[in-house]
């Protein structure tokens, strides 16, 4: 394409016309370039949200067995699996990739109850004093370090908030504790109505918890309590998250044992992402867009791939910015075709 020449000094009437033309042209051509960008980018973002959806296949395989009642389940940075085994007193470790478990701990002081990998990928385990041990990356069973104290009763479920504090629920006195960042004695947060296993921290910074026997999911806000979430009838053990902070939990026992609902992130109504029949869902982890289900039937972890929500479609044009779009457009082309007739007879 020729190269436009720099428009001509003005020196009367006639030369401002031509000055005023070419700076028309070039004005033109670039809105012209810009609004079909902007067109293509809006009919590209129309396709993704009008189009037909093809969600990804939805598979359940064995990801890892050797752990007897995988109890809970916790990926260190590298990805292998921790699996904490309460009825034994230890903790098993599955290579990356899956397959099957080997022991990493047994017998931590206070028989063990549980078990997961911390912010700085050491293993935490409490145990039934309402204390928990830390033990550091590629520790073994003989490094047991004390690291909190003050959760009055069994300890099963432990769960880290952004700021590095260390949340516990007991199941017998049905109370959330938190200690300092760095661990310490723990303070209690708030009581809830009835036992639990488990725990995890919410979008909001909340810590959670599925009550055992009642179906719920609790929330706590503060010292207040709310219902977060509710499960069909059945026992709850599991509960975790995925990266965009929906709460997911399956159910042990019951009509709808093997079910496994997803929760928004600050709560409301649910959706089953998965049905694993003849299972007993007894722990739950998230890796990228797959969910870990331990079954207690089988001694197996599973993994459900897929489970995660698709990402969000991107934004489409409101009729108002399309009018807007499709009007400076007719001006623009009715611009450049004037300038070009009046050249054409010039």
């Amino acid at each position: 394409m020729q190269a436009l020449s720099p428009p001509p000094v003005c020196r009367g009437v006639g030369d401002n016309t031509v000055r005023l033309e070419t700076a028309l042209t070039n004005s033109t051509r670039t809105l012209a370039l810009k609004l079909r960008a902007h067109i293509k980018a809006a009919f590209l973002a129309g396709v993704v949200l009008l189009g037909p959806t093809s969600a990804l296949a939805q598979t359940v395989t064995t990801y890892a067995t050797g752990a007897n009642n995988p109890f809970k389940l916790s990926f260190d940075r590298s990805g292998q699996l921790y699996v904490a085994e309460p009825a034994f007193d230890r903790v098993s470790r599955v290579p990356v990739g899956g397959g099957s478990a080997t022991l990493v701990v047994i017998n931590t002081p206070g028989s063990g109850l549980g078990g997961i990998i911390g912010p700085d990928d050491a293993l935490y385990v409490p145990n039934e004093n309402g204390e928990v041990y830390r033990y550091a990356p590629g520790a073994t069973t003989a490094d047991a370090s004390a690291y909190a104290t003050g959760f009055a009763g069994r300890l099963y479920a432990l769960a880290f908030d952004d700021a590095g504090r260390l949340y516990g629920a007991t199941y017998d006195t049905a109370t959330i504790y938190r200690t300092p960042s760095g661990g310490g004695a723990a303070s209690s947060v708030c009581t809830l109505p009835t036992g639990t296993f488990t725990i995890v921290i919410s979008a909001a910074g909340n810590p959670l918890a599925v009550s055992e026997s009642d179906a719920r999911i609790y929330q706590c806000a503060g010292s207040t309590v709310s219902t977060f979430g509710v499960l069909p009838d059945g026992d709850n053990y599991a509960l975790t998250k995925d990266a965009e902070g929906n709460i997911y939990s399956g159910l042990f026992s019951g009509a709808n044992a093997g079910e496994i609902y997803r929760f928004p992130p600050n709560g409301g109504a649910s959706t089953l992402v998965a049905r694993v029949q003849g299972a007993s869902i007894y722990s739950l982890a998230f890796k990228n867009a797959d969910l870990y289900a331990g079954d207690f039937n089988t001694s197996t972890v599973l993994r459900i791939a897929n489970v995660a929500p698709p990402p969000a479609p991107a934004p489409v044009p409101t009729m108002t910015e399309w009018a807007m779009i499709l009007f400076a457009m007719m001006l623009a082309g009715g611009a450049a075709l004037h300038l070009q007739r009046r050249r054409q007879f010039a």
